[in-house]
């Protein structure tokens, strides 16, 4: 028996009695968690038993490590009748701390975990909702195309299913309805309800309303699709102006409370810190904690509201034939032969393995190109060495204090980091401009389609009439493209290369556009030029969104630049003085914490950390990626190395 099953078999009966846990039945399906929510709420409960215990047992230890340290106080009340009932627990005071300490934890820690269970499954639904409002006018579009060549509506969510790497949450929302079909047997009209009923989406919510209304009333729903387009650009042109307010807002939070505000703690902190040394720890709790867990929190906060269709996606599928068709085979009956083709086509596998290994170690550079993250496997591996050996040289070293330790392993640490995320630096922002090149020319590249397909030609004449103007980026792709044609290769399967050769979901849903299109209808003209409108407008809102937010990534600059001024004055001219007053002072005055080596250390880290994620908010806020936030960062680290270590 596992932990659910235990979990369902002690607390089954319990979370069936009480009606309170019914609402989790519908966050469960909206999230797309596929347990029963007799099974959730069972092991939620008794998960949080189990760290609650955990809870009580460390809240036990550190009761004992408190009393046994520190003089508890007597406590004193002016009301007689609470002072009597509390002078029943002094003779067992000691008893009576540990008591509450653990049972503080295992309240807080308990309590904490089942609050999170609960609260998932609307996490979870929020997320998602997200994605299918991103994805949903981009589906329609596809929907709309297939309508045009006659597919009926239920091949049509079919069709959509196919293709989750491209239409994501919205391909998964339409598989449920297609298993409510194929599996339980629902008619369809029940099976679109059902999911009206689950989907998280305010947005496909209605559009399945409006769906089941059209066919239940015989309507057009060709036309249904063009009206459901042109509305969803509407409204996201408008949502568009609020999200950037929503953006604008959240970076200035983060200018005042994780650049702003820690810089002004640093100087009451320097000046406090001299006259009581606790200070110290909390200073080193803000520069070391809170500033990067701060910064995490707000990636991840603006990574949950940014729109989801920015992102790489996986590779189409290509039309396969099936093997060995129009050909004799035999059955074979020796096992022996048997085992013998099975090695034939195991070492077949092995063997593209081995080519496709061996064509990334003869042209390294091209291949991390085209996939940067995996020049990390090489660069992070060095960097640890380079971090590492230092470490295991002079390891004594640690043992006598933060100045002396921090001194000798900081600038380690640093040319580590740039090792690591300078090279994928380089190949990633290569990479990101020649795509963000192909996406500026796909506009043009399918109203230049249309108009040649409109006169007639087919997909692979069009091909060959625009390879004479074509002189873009993507001159070398149609070029391409057309040769494969050439080769005998069917024009979808060339399209699905072109697509999978650059992987962007913008072009991957173009090429589903125009390959199912063109296998539904000879005439593609006018879902070319809506995928063309619908493309530029994209295109347009994302260079609004860098416009708008690029504001906010100069203010990250400039407070940055002031934050470093203001530390390197204090270290340059006030700390000094205060270093030579507490010399004079003999350690005897208010003066008698201060440690000048310590706080340039301390200075010298909290300018790296801060440059470090105020370069990483600044690639979000300004292109929507935490990955192009890393020049950022380096930018503002190499400023503070150079000025902490030339300049202080």
């Amino acid at each position: 028996m596992n932990f659910n099953q235990f979990a369902l078999s002690k607390f089954e009966n319990y979370v069936k009695r009480n009606d309170k846990y019914l609402d989790i039945r519908k966050k469960l399906r909206s999230a797309h968690i596929f347990k029963s929510y007799e099974e959730y709420v069972s092991y939620a409960i008794l998960f949080s038993l189990v760290v609650a215990i955990i809870g009580l047992i460390i809240g036990i230890l550190i009761g004992i490590i408190v009393v046994a340290r520190i003089h508890l106080p007597t406590l004193v009340f002016t009301d007689q009748g609470v002072a009597d009932f509390f002078n029943i627990f002094s003779p067992y005071k000691k008893y009576t701390t540990v008591a509450i300490i653990s049972g503080t934890f295992f309240l807080m820690l308990g309590g904490m975990v089942y609050s999170a269970f609960m609260m998932y499954p609307s996490f979870q639904s929020s997320i998602r909702k997200v994605k299918i409002d991103t994805m949903l006018p981009h589906a329609l579009m596809y929907m709309y195309s297939l309508s045009r060549g006659e597919t009926n509506i239920v091949q049509i969510i079919k069709a959509v299913t196919e293709f989750p790497n491209i239409y994501g949450e919205v391909s998964n929302e339409f598989a449920m309805a297609l298993r409510d079909m194929e599996l339980l047997g629902i008619d369809f009209m029940q099976a679109l309800r059902n999911l009206q009923k689950e989907t998280p989406s305010q947005n496909l919510n209605e559009f399945l309303g409006n769906l089941i209304t059209i066919i239940d009333n015989g309507g057009d729903v060709t036309d249904f699709f063009s009206v459901q387009i042109e509305n969803y650009r509407v409204r996201k042109r408008s949502e568009h102006t609020l999200f950037l307010d929503l953006l604008g807002m959240i970076a200035e939070c983060y200018v005042t409370g994780f650049i702003a505000g820690p810089l002004f703690l640093i100087i009451v902190g320097v000046t406090l810190g001299s006259m009581k040394s606790s200070m110290t720890w909390l200073l080193m709790g803000m520069t070391y904690v809170v500033i990067p867990l701060g910064s995490v929190a707000f990636i991840f906060l603006i990574d949950a509201i940014l729109p989801k269709d920015e992102q790489e996606v996986g590779a189409l599928k290509l039309h396969k034939v099936k093997e060995f068709s129009g050909i004799r085979t035999r059955n074979i009956e020796n096992e022996q032969e048997k085992n013998s083709e099975k090695m034939l086509f195991e070492k077949y596998e092995e063997s593209k393995k081995k080519i496709k290994l061996e064509n990334i170690l003869k042209d390294p550079l091209r291949t991390f190109f085209e996939e940067p993250s995996l020049s990390l496997y090489v660069s992070i591996p060095i960097a640890l060495l380079v971090i590492m050996i230092p470490i295991f040289l002079n390891w004594k070293i640690f043992f006598r204090g933060y100045v002396v330790a921090s001194e000798y392993i900081t600038n380690y640490i640093l040319i580590g980091v740039l090792i690591a995320i300078v090279p994928y630096i380089i190949f990633f922002e290569t990479r990101h401009r020649k795509l963000w090149k192909v996406e500026n020319s796909m506009p043009q590249f399918l109203k230049h389609l249309s108009i040649v397909n409109e006169t007639g030609l087919s997909l692979a004449e069009s091909l060959r009439v625009m390879l004479r103007t074509e002189r873009g980026a993507l001159r070398s792709y149609i070029e391409r493209m057309y040769t494969d044609i050439a080769w005998g290769a069917s024009t979808i399967d060339a399209f699905t290369r072109f697509a999978n050769k650059i992987r962007v979901s913008s072009l991957s849903r173009v090429v589903a556009l125009i390959t199912k299109a063109s296998e539904t209808s000879g005439d593609i003209r006018q879902v070319l030029e809506i995928a063309s409108t619908d493309t530029n407008m994209n295109i347009q809102l994302r260079k609004d969104k860098s416009i708008n937010m690029l504001i906010y990534v100069i203010i990250i600059y400039i407070t940055f630049l002031v934050f470093i001024y203001i530390i390197y004055t204090l270290t340059s001219t006030f700390l000094p003085q205060m270093a030579k007053a507490a010399g004079q002072a003999g350690g005897t005055m208010f003066i008698k914490n201060f440690s000048l080596e310590f706080n340039r250390v301390y200075f010298y880290h909290t300018a790296l950390i801060q440059g470090f994620f105020s370069g990483i908010m600044a690639g979000v806020l300004g292109e929507g990626d935490y990955r192009s936030g890393f020049k950022h960062s380096i930018i503002m680290m190499s400023v503070a190395f150079i000025l902490f270590r030339l300049f202080v």
